[in-house]
């Protein structure tokens, strides 16, 4: 009971994964009703791991979000060094959301998630998240208009401009 009882003080902890601008900053804001990390169009802003916690309406215990530096090959010394803490939050994490714009982007972070040993290492979930559901590119790659909860393929369909798909992600990751 040890384990459920820390997961019930601390959250769970859902670790957003992807490529750099792939919406991971901008979903932790929107999750967590602030501004708790920058969000610029620079690859590589992210660099360290921020977290918020988040009690979504009749889940049994808190998401401890962490949003974590943008997983890519990189000869950047500082960038790598965020890349390999990002890394290590996926490997403990209960829950990875594997965050892209498109389909393939979220079959790339997929991928990337595999090649690390899978969330904790365990078989944990990976819940796809097709990001930036309000721009043109995204709603081409689920082919149609982004309903409230849209999901295609396995994948979430989310915007957090716009709110759409937050309250469905919530409700998928718990």
């Amino acid at each position: 009971t040890a384990p459920a009882g820390r997961m019930a003080r601390e959250g769970a902890v859902v670790v957003l994964a992807g490529p750099p601008n792939a919406g991971k900053s901008s979903l932790l804001n929107a999750l967590g009703g602030e501004a708790r990390a920058l969000v610029t169009e620079v690859p590589g802003t992210t660099r360290d791991a921020i977290e918020a916690l988040v009690e979504p309406p009749g889940a049994p215990w808190p998401l401890r979000l962490v949003d974590t530096a943008g997983l890519r090959a990189t000869d950047d010394r500082v960038e790598r060094l965020g890349i390999e803490v990002a890394e290590g939050w996926v490997r403990r994490a209960h829950l990875v959301l594997a965050c892209g714009e498109t389909a393939a982007d979220v079959a790339r972070a997929r991928a990337h998630v595999a090649a690390l040993g899978g969330a904790r290492g365990e078989g944990a979930p990976v819940l796809g998240v097709r990001t930036k559901a309000d721009l043109e590119a995204t709603r081409d790659a689920a082919a149609g208009d982004v309903a409230d909860g849209d999901v295609a393929d396995g994948d979430v369909a989310v915007s957090a401009e716009t709110g759409v798909g937050l309250a469905a992600l919530l409700d998928a990751a718990v």
